[in-house]
């Protein structure tokens, strides 16, 4: 759960009828508001399940047990503390080959005089990115780690994206 920061004006509470969700952007986080039985949640509106193409979770099937279920990997996620409750349900292999996902950000949530505020952490206009072959800002998504690439002609693209010479293979 993200630490508590100032209460930011989100939306009004009349906008968010029960049963519909609203996507709202505050210090730079996309941020899903929704009902779950009859309480309101704050949540990041992209799953740490995913890789480069990410979808949110406007679309997503909720749980029995609070949890709410990635898009496209199935990952369920607890929608009051963010923590992983099952990681890649429908893929035995990456399951096993990969480490949970970091937590899912969750912001606290309240109604004041009708209006919804959510508590952002401060710091100030964070980069977020939604999807996109940038959506690995944080470095800890293994979908996002880009492998370098070899030529047929034994050269190489760096980094920067500029040719290299022939790599000596007793180097490597």
């Amino acid at each position: 759960v993200a630490e508590d920061g100032e209460y930011k004006f989100a939306t009004m509470l009349e906008e968010i009828p029960k049963g519909t969700r609203k996507l709202v952007r505050l210090q730079g986080a996309n941020i899903l508001i929704f009902w779950y039985r009859n309480e309101l949640y704050a949540i990041e509106n992209r799953s740490p399940a995913e890789g480069a193409f990410n979808q949110g979770f406007e679309q997503a099937r909720f749980t029995q047990n609070y949890g709410i279920l990635c898009p496209s990997t199935e990952t369920e996620f607890n929608m009051k503390t963010g923590e992983v409750m099952t990681w890649l349900p429908n893929n035995a292999v990456l399951r096993l080959l990969t480490p949970p996902c970091p937590p899912l950000e969750v912001f606290p949530v309240k109604v004041e005089q009708g209006e919804v505020r959510v508590a952002v952490p401060d710091g100030g206009e964070r980069a977020y990115f939604d999807g996109g072959a940038t959506s690995s800002f944080e470095r800890n998504n293994v979908f996002g780690i880009e492998p370098r690439m070899y030529l047929e002609d034994g050269t190489y693209i760096d980094d920067d994206g500029v040719t290299q010479s022939q790599l000596d293979p007793g180097i490597i």
